[in-house]
């Protein structure tokens, strides 16, 4: 029998405003919408993710956790209209992942989703480290040049 990943869905609910300047400021709520196997209180609203909370099954499951992650919300111009947003293309520079400790960056590997609007970790969670997780979306003004911004809360390995 083939053993697969284990699935973490998070949605991000990003609330932000351009000013006049150009200076954008996000703020985002997070929210546990699926898991495979069925998991309580993975995610906490400020987003960390404690994966040893998931419901670990060796005899169905490998030890590699997919963690999704999908965009919503509203960011606002100093108009009032929308902004469009999304991950870059370039799922590396979708995320920034900092290491403990100084050691290896393979642990955690991040790929382009179904659309810029989903981005995906493919986390080897056996570790036992704690990461920090840095999204870095792109808002992208009418008329404009892109704004990056970044929303960073951790992971925990299991």
């Amino acid at each position: 029998m083939t053993k697969t990943d284990m699935t973490l869905e998070i949605g991000v609910a990003v609330s932000g405003n351009i000013d006049a300047g150009g200076t954008l400021v996000a703020t985002a709520t997070y929210t546990q919408t699926g898991a495979d196997p069925a998991s309580q209180g993975v995610v906490d609203q400020y987003g960390s993710i404690d994966l040893t909370k998931m419901n670990y099954d060796s005899a169905q499951y490998n030890s590699r956790t997919d963690i999704v992650f999908n965009l919503s919300g509203t960011i606002t111009d100093a108009s009032g209209n929308s902004v469009p947003f999304g991950f870059p293309a370039d799922a590396n520079s979708a995320v920034t992942i900092t290491v403990p400790a100084g050691g290896s960056g393979t642990e955690i590997v991040p790929q382009s989703g179904t659309s810029s609007q989903q981005l995906i970790l493919d986390d080897q969670d056996e570790d036992g480290d704690t990461y920090q997780y840095c999204l870095a979306p792109v808002a992208q003004p009418a008329g404009g040049n892109p704004i990056p911004f970044q929303l960073d809360p951790r992971i925990v390995n299991r």
